[in-house]
């Protein structure tokens, strides 16, 4: 791939569905680096099972354009969505959902860079703990969870703090939400 890459000059690599880390000299061949888009909100949800360790966490249910550099789900955010939801869905309908917003995303960052250079980004001021294929315990959890209307829940406490154009969502106790402890 690297080789390929080299002959194809690249300004910029869009990845779609990628599960594997990329080598440093591998996201150094496009000129204007390597983007990506992943399933949950970054910096607080990095990894796997998005949807349970969202709900579990205390995070809203979104996805984040970022940046692509050698740790995982690290880079500087380009871009976070929330995914609206009803209050009513399960486990499954929110991945679902989840995933439509994901793919719309990665649509829309391939459209943003054939108009022209990305911005650079948002630096993640913060590293949360990285997310593992959740448990089926914890699969368990975040449908009882989900049943209750925590989902649509953090939905509507995040919604009126957040803002296409502004990726500093505070961090702090201070600012009323944070990940629920172990997060």
């Amino acid at each position: 791939m690297a080789s390929d890459l080299r002959r194809l000059e690249p300004d910029v690599v869009v990845l779609a569905r990628c599960a594997v880390i990329l080598e440093p000299h591998v996201l150094s061949i496009p000129r204007e680096g390597v983007v990506n888009v992943h399933p949950g909100l970054l910096p607080w949800i990095r990894g796997n099972s998005p949807v349970t360790h969202s709900v579990l966490r205390g995070v809203p249910l979104g996805a984040s354009a970022f940046r692509v550099d050698p740790g995982i789900d690290s880079g500087p955010v380009l871009e976070r969505r929330l995914l609206p939801v009803r209050g009513d869905e399960s486990v499954a309908q929110l991945w679902a959902a989840l995933q439509r917003l994901w793919m719309e995303m990665t649509a829309d960052l391939v459209r943003a860079a054939l108009a022209g250079p990305l911005p650079p980004g948002t630096p993640q001021p913060r590293r949360f703990a990285l997310c593992r294929t959740a448990a089926p315990d914890e699969r368990d959890a975040a449908e009882a969870a989900a049943a209750r209307g925590e989902a649509r829940a953090l939905f509507e406490r995040w919604l009126p703090l957040t803002h296409p154009a502004d990726l500093s969502l505070p961090l702090d106790a201070d600012a009323g939400f944070v990940p629920r402890a172990g997060g």
